[in-house]
């Protein structure tokens, strides 16, 4: 009988991002990426280009003011501003999504300013 090995591979744990969820706040009419924006998105590619199993889902949002339509556009827009940011730092587009859900679920009262630009 001949002495039979088992191969076994190392897996690599994943280590998990330690901020699950990122909020970027954009100002009312605009699609610019923040400035302020910039070092969490870096610090978030660098991982994902260090963590080839790592994806992420982006969540585009604006408050309640305007047209349905014309939210989900803005909102679109600003998540895929997100996802070029990240894939011109070296981040697979593949692994990103990036959706406009518009005034969907806010996380605020659209009844103030301050609850209208928490939802932008």
């Amino acid at each position: 009988l001949q002495d039979q090995t088992e191969d076994t591979a190392t897996i690599p744990k994943v280590k998990p991002f330690p901020d699950r969820k990122i909020i970027i706040y954009f100002k009312h009419n605009s699609n610019d990426l923040p400035v302020q924006a910039y070092d969490m998105l870096d610090r978030i590619a660098s991982f994902m280009v260090n963590n080839s199993d790592a994806s992420i889902n982006i969540s585009g949002y604006t408050d309640s003011s305007g047209a349905y339509s014309y939210n989900v556009s803005v909102s679109q827009f600003r998540a895929n501003m997100v996802k070029g940011y990240l894939v011109g730092k070296g981040v697979d587009p593949l692994k990103i999504k990036a959706l406009g859900l518009g005034p969907k679920d806010p996380i605020a009262s659209n009844a103030t300013e301050k609850g209208r630009q928490t939802n932008r």
